[in-house]
């Protein structure tokens, strides 16, 4: 089974952390992304699909998530009881380790404010990937919401195949270049010759007013996508490389009031960010005997 490349963290359960203000995406800005110099579409998809194959080489990874809703603002008094503002956030951290052993911490805080209501959720989560004698994996997931006793489960994922195990005790990327819109994308190398791919999207859409059931058209969504791909051998007619920096951003804006008049200027209704960062440093065996049991549900 091949890994599948998640933009998202891969637990979200509708999650949510405080979010993030502009400076915590402000270490991407620092790092050496911005398209310098001219690389070819067919070199690009060639770099792309040697990233997808090099997935396994990542040894550690961090996401961060952030998400904001601004509906109950834009709705202002008109807001009914059931729309709201959301603020959310996600750290994941994954460590691959040379003994098969995976270890992924999740911490994510949910704040839901609606008219007069308001929701709040926060937990923790330590799931350990462990390779067991007979190839099977040990999943054991541990969740801490903050009060009471954590709980958790174990479960026993068979083995299948050799390139199946790989797969699952693996956290790097597998984006090749058939996920890209290639007549939607720019591409090139960065100062020091790692290669930059970038995507963009829009679409329209319609947003419907509960409190006087006004579909107002001029909805737009606008999607960007940025991708690092670093070489990490040099063959003597090709390189290798693999994605170690990912970034998404999405955001929903609106042009008109909710009587459909034009806006002065668009109003964002939400924006989500992902950032991800891969590493290629050396672990350590995992020291098997510090994984905590767990008491199931």
């Amino acid at each position: 089974m091949k890994k599948i490349f998640l933009l998202f963290p891969l637990i979200i359960l509708g999650s949510t952390l405080t979010a993030c203000d502009n400076t915590s995406w402000a270490w991407w800005e620092d790092d050496n992304i911005t398209i310098e110099k001219y690389v070819s579409m067919k070199d690009a998809m060639k770099a792309l699909d040697s990233s997808a194959t090099h997935f396994d080489l990542a040894t550690a990874s961090k996401s961060k998530y952030s998400r904001k809703t601004y509906y109950k603002e834009y709705l202002g008094k008109f807001s009914t009881e059931t729309d709201s503002d959301i603020s959310s956030s996600m750290n994941v951290v994954s460590n691959k380790y040379p003994n098969n052993v995976v270890v992924t911490n999740t911490v994510s805080d949910t704040s839901e404010s609606f008219l007069n209501a308001k929701s709040v959720q926060s937990f923790s989560n330590d799931t350990y990937l462990i390779c067991q004698e007979d190839k099977s994996i040990l999943q054991r997931s541990i969740t801490d919401y903050g009060y009471g006793e954590k709980v958790g489960s174990n479960t026993i994922i068979p083995y299948s195949t050799d390139e199946t195990l790989k797969s699952y005790l693996s956290i790097g990327s597998t984006l090749s270049s058939s996920s890209i819109s290639w007549d939607k994308a720019t591409y090139g190398f960065s100062k020091n010759n790692d290669i930059i791919i970038e995507t963009m999207s829009s679409s329209s859409g319609s947003y419907i007013v509960k409190f006087n059931g006004k579909t107002i058209q001029t909805y737009v969504t606008n999607i960007y996508n940025k991708y690092r791909l670093k070489k990490v051998e040099q063959k003597q007619d090709s390189s290798e490389y693999m994605l170690d920096y990912s970034y998404s951003k999405i955001e929903i804006l609106i042009g008109s009031s909710i009587f459909d008049e034009p806006l002065k200027e668009p109003f964002l209704l939400e924006k989500t960010e992902t950032v991800t960062e891969y590493s290629t440093s050396v672990n350590k065996d995992y020291d098997i005997s510090k994984i905590p049991e767990v008491k199931t549900e």
